[in-house]
């Protein structure tokens, strides 16, 4: 038997048997999933009643700077 690639002659060694597929290694154990919750006392099982009033100098945001505050025509 002859391999030719682009019409020159290669080398080759044929195989006498086909290749036998290794066994596919054991995926590790998952990891256990360990549900978190928050604790008693934190904000997000606290009531409405209990947030602070909302105040406007919380909300002051720092202006934008370099952006046009206008649509362009």
């Amino acid at each position: 038997m002859e391999v030719y690639y682009r019409g020159e002659r290669i080398a080759f060694t044929e195989l006498k048997e086909p290749t036998r597929k290794t066994a596919e290694p054991v995926p590790p154990n998952p990891r256990a999933i360990v549900a978190r919750k928050p604790k008693k006392d934190h904000p997000w099982r606290q009531g409405w009643q209990k947030m602070k009033p909302w105040s406007a100098k919380q909300a002051a945001a720092a202006p934008i700077v370099g952006m046009r505050t206008y649509a362009s025509p």
